[in-house]
């Protein structure tokens, strides 16, 4: 394999990482969203923590992407 069909797979995975952590994200805030009368603080907590970790996977996640891009397109 070529560092360029390397860099393209690396690509796609990040794509899909990213789909998974929006669609997590979207499902954590949904839950809490529609459930918001009957969950307790501690599920709040851990709703909220689990919030803010998907989020930052995602941030750290996109910036690779982003980089993994710009090494593409520089090779192109």
């Amino acid at each position: 394999m070529s560092k360029k069909e390397i860099i393209k797979e690396d690509i796609a995975t990040y794509r899909a990482y990213l789909l998974l952590l929006t669609t997590s994200l979207f499902g954590v805030v949904g839950y809490a969203i529609i459930n918001i009368e009957r969950l307790n603080v501690m599920q709040m907590i851990l709703g909220i923590i689990a919030s803010v970790i998907i989020f930052a996977s995602f941030v750290i996640l996109l910036k690779k992407y982003l980089v993994a891009r710009k090494i593409l397109g520089e090779m192109e």
